[in-house]
């Protein structure tokens, strides 16, 4: 009996341990890299498609090499350049997970904005 609660014990003992340093390892393992930003890659995408099918001077996109660059060459209002540029900030900050606190901030300014124009309707 005393051989079976020793044999119990060190298993009980070995799962706990085996327990702890896999959430050691999860915690040590959080990943840091900046994940590709989709608004540029289909700025590039959407530029080449429109060279290959031989939209020369009039390709939408232009000679824009990421979204920021689409944004400036577009004819819109400055009050929408800034919005879609502040959405596109936004993203950015998403796919950075050492920046989540900077994240956290904008989107709360954001909120309060939205709130403050509400109240004012």
């Amino acid at each position: 009996m005393k051989t079976i609660t020793t044999a119990l014990t060190i298993v009980a003992f070995s799962l706990v341990t085996f327990s702890q340093a896999q959430q050691t390892k999860n915690k040590s393992q959080i990943d840091t890299t900046k994940q590709m930003n989709l608004l540029d890659e289909q700025t590039k995408v959407l530029g080449q498609t429109f060279d290959l099918m031989g939209a020369g001077a009039e390709n939408p996109v232009g000679d824009a090499t990421n979204y920021l660059e689409l944004i400036e060459n577009m004819d819109m209002s400055d009050e929408m350049k800034q919005a879609l540029t502040e959405q596109y900030e936004i993203i950015d900050l998403g796919n950075d997970p050492t920046k989540k606190e900077e994240l956290k901030i904008k989107i709360n300014k954001m909120l309060g904005e939205v709130k403050t124009e509400d109240a004012k309707n």
